[in-house]
C-alpha cells in the first residue's frame, strides 16, 4: 500500500480510503482487520491460516482458536494477506480420497487443536496417517462379535473381560486394532482389574436406532419392539424405555395399544422451524424432557432448554405437568 508509513491522521471529520498499490491485485490480496492480541501473535510468528472453500464464509484459525470474519467497508488496523484458495482448490482435487489431517485441516474452518478434540468425538480411526469413518454397520458387526467371544451364558449378567482375553477370542481380520481399541473406549466401561463390560446406554442406543431404521415409518407395537430389540442385544442388556430418548416417541393409541413412533434427531432437518413443524406433526404435545433430545443442537447448554421452549411454543396444562405447543415463529 502506498502513503500508509505513519499513522493515519482522522481530524475534522475527514476519512481516509487505503487502496491496494498497483504492485498488488485487489483479486489476489484482501485486507484483515484482526484483534490486537492476533495480531501480536501473528507479528511474534506464530501460524494464523484461512481454511474452507471459495464459497464459504471466511475464518481465521490459530493452531487452537477459530475466528469468524465478515464484510465491512470500514476498518481500523489491517494486515495484507495472499489469497491462495485456486492453489489449495486444485491440490485438493489430485488428492486420494483417502483422507488425512492436513487434507481435513484445507477445508475444514476450525483449529487444529479443534479438529482433533472433534475428531476424537466422531466414530473415526487413524490408520497409517489416513482417517476412516467406522459405519453403525461395521460397529455393530464388531460389537455381535465381541459379544459372541466373552458370552458367559450369564444371561442376568453383562459380561466382564479384559482386552487380552478378547484379542485371543476373535479373529483381527477385517478389524484393525484401532477400531477394537476405538470400541473399547467408545462402547465399554472399564472396571477394576483391567477388565471391560459393555456400556448399557451406548450398546442399546445404537441397536435401537439400528431396529429403528430397518422397520416401516408407522407405528410399532410396544410389546413387539421390545422383543425385538432384546432378542438382538448381547447377553445381559435389556432394553428400557428411557433409550429411545432422541429415537422414537412412546404413545398410547386407542385401537392399538402402546406403540413406538420412529422419530430419530439426526434426521430431522437443521432449519428449526421446519423441525418444530416436523415435531409438532408427529405429536401435538411435548413434556419438556421428551422434546429437549431434539432440540439440543441449537440450545447445546441443556439448562437453556427452557427459556428456548418459552420464546418457540405455547404452555398449556397445570403447574405440576406442563405441555408445550407449537406457535408460529416470527423472525
Amino acid at each position: 500500500m502506498e502513503n500508509l508509513n505513519g499513522p493515519v491522521s482522522n481530524t475534522n471529520n475527514s476519512f481516509n480510503e487505503m487502496l491496494f498499490s498497483p504492485h498488488f491485485s485487489p483479486n489476489d490480496f484482501i485486507f484483515v482487520e484482526m484483534d490486537k492480541q492476533l495480531v501480536n501473535d501473528f507479528l511474534n510468528g506464530n501460524e494464523i491460516c484461512i481454511r474452507g472453500y471459495n464459497s464459504d464464509e471466511i475464518v481465521l484459525c490459530t493452531p487452537d482458536e477459530t475466528f469468524c470474519c465478515k464484510g465491512i467497508e470500514v476498518s481500523n488496523s489491517l494486515l495484507i494477506l495472499e489469497d491462495n484458495g485456486n492453489l489449495n482448490e486444485m491440490e485438493l482435487c489430485e488428492e486420494s480420497t483417502l483422507i488425512s489431517l492436513e487434507l481435513i485441516l484445507c477445508c475444514a474452518q476450525a483449529s487444529e487443536e479443534e479438529l482433533i478434540n472433534k475428531l476424537a468425538e466422531l466414530p473415526v480411526i487413524e490408520l497409517d496417517g489416513k482417517f476412516y469413518w467406522l459405519s453403525d454397520e461395521f460397529i455393530l458387526k464388531l460389537l455381535e462379535r465381541i459379544a459372541e467371544a466373552v458370552d458367559n451364558n450369564q444371561n442376568d449378567e453383562i459380561a466382564l473381560f479384559t482386552k487380552e482375553d478378547l484379542l485371543q477370542r476373535i479373529s483381527l481380520k477385517n478389524a484393525p486394532m484401532e477400531a477394537i481399541d476405538w470400541l473399547l473406549n467408545n462402547f465399554c466401561d472399564k472396571k477394576g482389574g483391567g477388565k471391560y463390560s459393555f456400556n448399557e446406554q451406548k450398546v442399546l442406543r445404537i441397536y435401537i436406532e439400528n431396529l429403528l431404521r430397518s422397520l416401516p415409518d408407522k407405528a410399532l407395537n410396544f410389546a413387539d419392539f421390545e422383543l425385538k430389540i432384546n432378542n438382538t442385544l448381547p447377553n445381559g442388556l435389556y432394553f428400557k424405555e428411557e433409550y429411545l430418548s432422541g429415537l422414537g416417541i412412546i404413545e398410547n393409541s386407542h385401537f392399538r395399544g402402546k406403540v413406538v413412533n420412529k422419530l430419530i434427531a439426526t434426521d430431522l432437518p437443521l432449519n428449526l422451524q421446519e423441525r418444530l413443524s416436523i415435531l409438532f406433526s408427529k405429536k401435538s404435545h411435548w413434556r419438556k424432557e421428551e422434546i429437549q433430545p431434539y432440540l439440543l443442537e441449537y440450545c447445546l447448554d441443556p439448562a437453556k432448554i427452557e427459556e428456548f421452549l418459552m420464546k418457540n411454543c405455547k404452555i398449556v396444562g397445570s403447574s405440576s405437568e406442563r405441555f408445550y405447543v407449537y406457535k408460529q415463529l416470527t423472525f
